[in-house]
């Protein structure tokens, strides 16, 4: 509970500046929004289960698109990796992501939203990191305004390899001074906001 009582506040401060309004039209969608969400993958802590497990992801997007159905957006919320490690990330792209891109085509990359968790950092960089200062109300670590980011900065140098080789460039927001991945999408009639947290 203590974590949703620090997550909220930022949730809110993240949708007020970006001014994300909620959708009048939702009663009125002539088109749903459908989205796959994917999280715990753990790349690098059994090779063969996560590249099966991606590889039957795979298949049920094949088939499903043989039915007519795409989803609009995929959602991969966390523990992407085991250990924050380049190598790992490239077997989630390997396994995962290229093969996505490959299935719905470049285009969809944009519609592929990550945000990391708490496996993906590496806990070899600046070891002495505590999460309790960054979290604490009073905090203006993840406020959404011009220098956030090097407030940041020692957080974001264990999430490096995150960012640099997941392949996803949605995730960059977070490691701007806006603390989030915060974009917009319309779908049919329907604008969508879309904010990623990263809450490790």
């Amino acid at each position: 509970m203590s974590k949703l009582k620090a997550v909220l506040p930022l949730a809110e401060r993240v949708i007020a500046a970006h001014k994300i309004e909620p959708s009048r039209e939702i009663n009125r969608m002539s088109h749903p929004v459908n989205w796959l969400h994917l999280s715990d993958f753990h790349f690098g802590l059994h090779p063969f289960e996560q590249a099966f497990s991606a590889k039957k992801i795979v298949e049920h997007l094949k088939d499903a698109q043989v039915r007519g159905f795409t989803p609009d957006f995929i959602f991969v919320t966390g523990d992407v990796a085991n250990s924050g490690k380049k190598a790992e990330y490239e077997q989630f792209v390997e396994h995962l992501i290229s093969p996505i891109v490959e299935l719905f085509g470049s285009d969809f990359l944009d519609n592929i939203f990550t945000v990391p968790g708490n496996h993906d950092l590496n806990r070899q960089i600046n070891e002495e990191f505590s999460k309790e200062k960054f979290v604490r109300p009073e905090s203006r670590s993840f406020y959404p305004d011009q220098g956030s980011a090097l407030r940041r900065e020692m957080l974001a140098k264990r999430f490096e390899d995150f960012f640099e080789h997941n392949f996803c460039q949605s995730s960059e927001g977070i490691k701007s001074d806006r603390g989030a991945v915060v974009a917009e999408r319309t779908i049919g009639t329907v604008k969508i906001g879309i904010v990623g947290l990263n809450t490790a």
